[in-house]
């Protein structure tokens, strides 16, 4: 009889709490992708899922573990695209689960680095880790997916049955021997198994260890570069208060040497008593007089040349601040006028031809717009960002400071700021303000005083 021949199979498999949700074929998921089948048990939810593809024996070939975010009516979010094909037939090696080494892809084995940030880990730790969940899920079939199977030989082609051997003492002692190859294949596969479960979950705490040394070297390295801007600043300043008092020295040496002059001439002068050094003194000083009142009004002249002149710039300036501002609200009601007249159309075609709006702010890296957002974009982005990263807005902006000048801002009772530089807390969400923005000695003193308060307040027991 001829084989019942089955073809490789592709499903997606959805989870929830680490355990097998919903499975579904991948021309479905496709469907899902277009927006013809909604998912509203997913609703405003990132899943995780596992894209498969199955062989006609109903063995794993190859896997990919991504994130699906779904929008509040259940359908996928539109700015979603991962190659699933490309990634499960270039995935690299990973364990075997009966059919030989899969195909796999994942955030520590991942054939493009691109798409890792979307991907994740399978728990490959306990009695039930996530391979053997989809293995059983496969096995289990409720997919309906059609296996292949072989018909049974005909008893033609069986071999002859020959007589077994007569049973003796040295027969019995040979047959461990007999079944220990058999049983070294058994367990010689499972070592090799746990072998690449270990080297997988050694990928992923590499990976893990990756990126707390890039977290911890991206704040050594903003640490050592603020350390050298403010060396760099005071070797300036001490560079610059030593020339201007080598300049101030050299003055104050002419003024002293001129001034010995002057005096030695009038205490000569002075002790001739003569009228005609007494007229020679008076002449000088007249002219003197005449000398300092002409450069004093000279200056007076100039320096109200250059005030008149700052005066009209000042005004000029003042005429295009309040020119450009004019400009910007006129701006911003076209703007507004032709978005709401509009209702997104010009927005919707701009996106079907392919134009995707982005916007970068920190805490959130990039941020791809819908053309729905862009309006309340457009009108709050400090508040629209910081919804997006869970906070409020008030958090992120105090995170914000943080972010761009990571010093203490503990006040002492005078008002004076510690300024002392500490860690960067680089997610909004994990920044509290009085205990993130402090250094360990002031984050002490305030646990310290809270612990006072909180005694302070307890009222005494009557005796």
């Amino acid at each position: 009889m001829l084989d019942i021949q089955a073809g490789t199979n592709e499903a997606v498999i959805f989870f929830k709490s680490d355990l097998v949700d919903k499975e579904i074929l991948y021309p479905e998921f496709e469907a899902v992708l277009d927006g013809f089948i909604g998912l509203p048990d997913y609703a405003n939810r990132v899943v995780k899922a596992a894209f498969l593809q199955i062989s006609p024996r109903l063995t794993i070939q190859a896997a990919v573990f991504f994130t699906v975010p779904f929008t509040e009516d259940g359908q996928v979010d539109p700015t979603w695209n991962i190659p699933l094909q490309h990634l499960a037939d270039h995935g690299l090696e990973g364990p075997d689960l009966g059919d030989g080494k899969i195909r796999l892809a994942c955030r520590s084995v991942c054939p493009v680095a691109w798409y890792k940030e979307q991907l994740w880990n399978p728990d490959m730790q306990g009695s039930m880790t996530t391979f053997d969940l989809l293995v059983s899920a496969v096995k289990r079939n409720k997919l309906g997916l059609v296996a292949q199977r072989t018909a049974r030989r005909s008893s033609q082609s069986q071999p002859p049955v020959t007589s077994a051997p007569a049973f003796n003492a040295s027969n019995s002692n040979n047959s461990p021997d007999l079944q220990q190859p058999r049983f070294n294949r058994k367990y010689r596969r499972r070592l090799e198994g746990l072998r690449k479960q270990f080297l997988l979950e050694q990928k992923a705490q590499a990976e893990r260890a990756r990126r707390q040394r890039e977290k911890l070297e991206a704040g050594y390295v903003g640490r050592l570069a603020e350390g050298d801007r403010v060396v760099q600043e005071l070797k300036q300043r001490l560079a610059k208060s030593r020339r201007r008092e080598l300049k101030m020295k050299e003055a104050l040496d002419k003024y002293e040497s001129q001034f010995n002059k002057i005096r030695d001439r009038y205490e000569e002068s002075l002790k001739r008593g003569s009228s005609e050094y007494a007229a020679e003194v008076a002449v000088l000083r007249e002219q003197f007089a005449t000398d300092l009142q002409e450069k004093l009004n000279a200056q007076a002249d100039d320096l109200g040349e250059r005030i008149a002149m700052r005066e009209s710039e000042l005004h000029y300036r003042d005429q295009q601040i309040a020119k450009l501002r004019e400009e910007l609200a006129q701006a911003k009601k076209e703007i507004g006028s032709l978005m709401k007249n509009d209702s997104g159309q010009v927005l919707q075609r701009m996106t079907d031809s392919g134009i995707t709006f982005v916007a970068f702010h920190p805490g959130i890296e990039h941020l791809v717009l819908p053309p729905a957002e862009i309006t309340a974009y457009l009108n709050n982005p400090t508040a629209f960002v910081a919804d997006r990263c869970g906070v409020s807005e008030e958090r992120y902006r105090e995170w914000l400071m943080h972010y761009r000048l990571p010093v203490c801002r503990h006040k002492a009772e005078s008002g004076q700021v510690c300024a002392e530089p500490i860690d960067k807390v680089l997610k909004p969400f994990y920044f509290r303000p009085g205990e993130s923005d402090c250094c360990p000695l002031h984050r002490k003193v305030m646990e310290v005083d809270d612990a006072e308060g909180s005694l302070t307040d307890k009222t005494p027991l009557p005796r």
